[in-house]
């Protein structure tokens, strides 16, 4: 068999692991993660599906050495895809350089679940030079604000911003996100 029928398999079987469920793969997935980290789009999926609480723990360091060590983005999103899992434990700390690795709109969308204020707020004066996806990402985010120090900032991007940028606040505003 070649290299890349092993692939396919692979894919396959964590695709469909992935669809029924089935956490027996996930102590193969935290012991040979460098190896199946060819398939971290399949590999995040299957952890946002079937991974307890404590096997997120677990992975979470081994994650972070992954942010550390690799620079493409499109690996750092799916990590990130993982890293930012909603119902991620409370044990879970990210070391500050695991943080800076992560692009900003995945640190934004941590800090705001992870209510860290300071992230969120020392970006409000610089909303407009962000790019239109970390904006819209900080929109987002500006939630875990108080509405007295969220809402001047949305009023101002809305009368400055894009037809999107004025449905993300508006959506943001209208306490949706807060639900």
């Amino acid at each position: 068999m070649t290299q890349t029928n092993n692939v396919t398999l692979a894919k396959h079987v964590l695709k469909k692991c992935t669809s029924a469920k089935i956490r027996s793969l996930a102590p193969i997935i935290s012991e040979n993660f460098n190896i199946l980290f060819p398939l971290i789009r399949e590999v995040a999926y299957y952890v946002r599906r079937t991974f307890t609480n404590e096997m997120l723990l677990d992975l979470s360091a081994i994650i972070s050495g992954f942010c550390l060590q690799n620079e493409n983005r499109f690996s750092l999103r799916w990590l990130a895809y993982i890293l930012t899992l909603p119902d991620y434990p409370n044990g879970h700390h990210l070391d500050d350089r695991v943080f800076s690795a992560l692009e900003l709109r995945d640190q934004l969308l941590l800090a705001a679940k992870r209510k860290d204020l300071h992230r969120i707020k020392a970006l409000r004066t610089k909303v407009d030079q962000l790019s239109e996806i970390d904006r819209h990402a900080w929109i987002i985010s500006s939630n875990a604000l108080t509405k007295d120090e969220r809402n001047p900032i949305l009023d101002h991007i809305e009368s400055r911003g894009t037809p999107l940028d004025i449905a993300y606040c508006r959506y943001v505003k209208s306490g949706i996100t807060s639900r």
